[in-house]
């Protein structure tokens, strides 16, 4: 099986947009919401990986080896750099 390399997109989107399996890096933003140090404080820091396990309300996201469930409104609120095949 070949290793196909990641890179992030050019334009970052809301979490929430992602499809079920997408990996995406966490772009830096200052106040996204008003949970922001909470997020941080579980892992979901500026320029981390995240990977949308589950889509709906809540959208569970997996930062490192630990998942987190986040309100659809949270996670429209979270921008990200989607992974795109580097081809």
């Amino acid at each position: 099986m070949a290793i196909t390399e990641t890179r992030p997109a050019a334009v970052p989107v809301p979490l929430s947009t992602l499809p079920r399996g997408a990996s995406a890096t966490v772009c830096h933003q200052p106040q996204c919401c008003a949970d922001c140090e909470l997020l941080n404080a579980m892992g979901m820091t500026d320029r981390c990986k995240v990977r949308v396990c589950r889509r709906g309300n809540p959208l569970i996201v997996q930062v490192a080896s630990t998942r987190l469930g986040l309100s659809s409104a949270m996670a429209a609120h979270i921008q990200v750099y989607p992974d795109v095949s580097a081809e």
